[in-house]
């Protein structure tokens, strides 16, 4: 062993053994090369082996109950293992650094640290934590000692190099053993999931709708499974949508069939009927058109009739007028005969006492005698004649006061017929311009009854042609069906089977 000289804070020169680097492995020489750790830094750390024992104890304590206070890595330490049994480990491990060698039993024991850390399932943040503390408690017990500033800074650095490469080591074997834990994972994952979505696509091609992965798989493997069964499970959904919306359209071409057929037949039934109703209405528009004009011609008679009834009404007074002054004619007359009466009755006793005063006067009064006889004759025809008179005014009075009562009665009854006449003239108006909207409603129902057969015949056509669009649905629908028998939908092997209606 190569020893060599360093002076102290006591003016004491320190004396550092040479350490060595025994490691045959090429890969790991490299990484120890390139991290610049050297025979010299060994030789350092172990220098200070007794002071950083001592401190042991107390790292240890501190790591663990960093561990305890953080729930995941607490949980992997009680699954595992405890802390009585890792603590001489933990010692061990340490202490091996301060031996001033790193040789090919080194490494491998640290290559075995690194995969049981995989093994457990330990994050390497976790293993690089307990670094840090081994760090500062190794610092602090050399600064705590006899030594020097710049052998504090000396086995600081040297301490450091070698910490970087202690956990390069397992942090590559952690890694590497873990990179082949999970390469033979994949790799007979791969096969299995091969093998399984083979057979599943084999199931598949056979038209069995309900084949999934069910197996357990990582990474791309597990996105593909849940791909696989989602899209089987959307397809299965739609397969069971097709089926049975080829079933409901077998049943509902067949009922539209059905309804066409019934709806052609009524469609044609009423198709004649209307042509009847048509018929008839032409015949109802005729009369009604023959009712108009007689209504028309109705009317014009009453209006003639009233302006005869009228004129009648004015001749009767007119009439009425003349009677009334017959009446006042013969009323004159009557005081004109009474007056000659009245004077041949006077003209009477005159002459009886002209005859008396002749008889008196004897034969000379005989002519004058003959001559009052005459004139009492003529008074007495007169007074007759008066008499006859009289009573032919009086009947003559008679006649004309009942024709003057007759003449009111007829004045009245030909007002009553005017007024009559005239209602009638306003009631065959009515009628007339009755007839005349009646006409033309029956002229609208015949127009309407026109586009209606139209409309019926359209329907009917249109019914044949759904009827024959209906049977071609019904047959693409039993082609549907046979298509989609082939696939199991459900857990059973087969769906019910699609038949053709007749």
């Amino acid at each position: 062993m190569v020893w060599f000289r360093s002076v102290s804070k006591k003016n004491v020169e320190r004396v550092y053994p040479l350490g060595r680097i025994e490691v045959t492995d090429v890969e790991v020489r490299r990484r120890l090369d390139f991290l610049k750790l050297t025979n010299t830094d060994l030789g350092v750390v172990q220098a200070w082996e007794s002071v950083c024992r001592a401190a042991c104890d107390a790292m240890i304590d501190d790591f663990y109950a960093h561990i305890a206070g953080t729930r995941a890595t607490k949980e992997i330490l009680d699954r595992h293992t405890s802390v009585d049994r890792q603590r001489p480990l933990i010692t061990r491990y340490l202490l091996a650094m301060f031996s001033g060698v790193i040789d090919d039993g080194y490494i491998a024991y640290r290559r075995l640290v690194g995969q049981v850390h995989e093994r457990i399932d330990l994050d390497s943040n976790w293993y690089v934590a307990m670094y840090e503390v081994i760090r500062e408690h190794m610092f602090s017990a050399v600064e705590r000692s006899d030594a020097t500033p710049a052998e504090l800074y000396r086995f600081q650095r040297a301490f450091d190099r070698l910490l970087q490469a202690d956990i390069a080591i397992v942090i590559t074997s952690l890694t590497n053993a873990r990179q082949e834990r999970i390469e033979a994972i994949l790799k007979g994952e791969a096969m299995r999931f091969l093998d399984d979505i083979s057979t599943a696509l084999s199931r598949l091609a056979q038209g069995d709708l309900t084949v999934r992965l069910t197996g357990t798989y990582t990474g791309r493997n597990a996105e593909v499974q849940v791909h696989f069964n989602s899209a089987l499970q959307e397809l299965q959904g739609a397969m069971h949508v097709v089926r049975q919306s080829a079933d409901e359209i077998l049943g509902t071409s067949t009922s539209l069939r059905d309804a066409s057929g019934v709806l052609s037949e009524g469609a044609s039934s009423q198709a004649a009927s209307l042509e009847e109703v048509a018929a008839s209405l032409q015949e109802l528009t005729s009369m009604t058109q023959s009712s108009a004009t007689h209504a028309r011609e109705g009317r014009t008679l009453a209006e003639q009739a009233r302006d005869t009834a009228a004129g009648g009404e004015r001749s009767m007074q007119q009439l009425a007028d003349a009677m009334t002054r017959i009446k006042a004619g013969s009323d004159a007359t009557a005081r004109v005969v009474k007056t000659i009466d009245e004077i041949a009755f006077q003209t009477n006793l005159l002459a009886l006492n002209a005859a008396v005063e002749a008889a008196r006067a004897g034969d000379a009064g005989r002519g004058f005698a003959v001559v009052a006889d005459e004139v009492r004759g003529l008074a007495m025809r007169s007074a007759e004649a008066a008499r006859s008179t009289t009573a032919l005014i009086e009947e003559s009075m008679s006649s004309t006061n009942a024709g003057v009562r007759l003449n009111e009665t007829v004045l009245g009854t030909l007002s009553e017929i005017v007024r009559q006449a005239d209602r009638v003239r306003v009631v065959m108006s009515e009628v007339a311009a009755a007839a005349g909207q009646q006409q033309e409603g029956v002229q609208q129902i015949s127009k309407a009854i026109d586009q209606i057969n139209t409309v019926t015949q359209t329907v009917a056509a249109n019914a044949e042609e759904g009827s024959a669009t209906s049977m071609e649905l019904s047959d693409r629908a039993a082609v549907l069906g046979s298509a989609v028998e082939r696939f199991r939908a459900d857990e059973t092997r087969n769906g019910p089977r699609l038949k053709r209606i007749a």
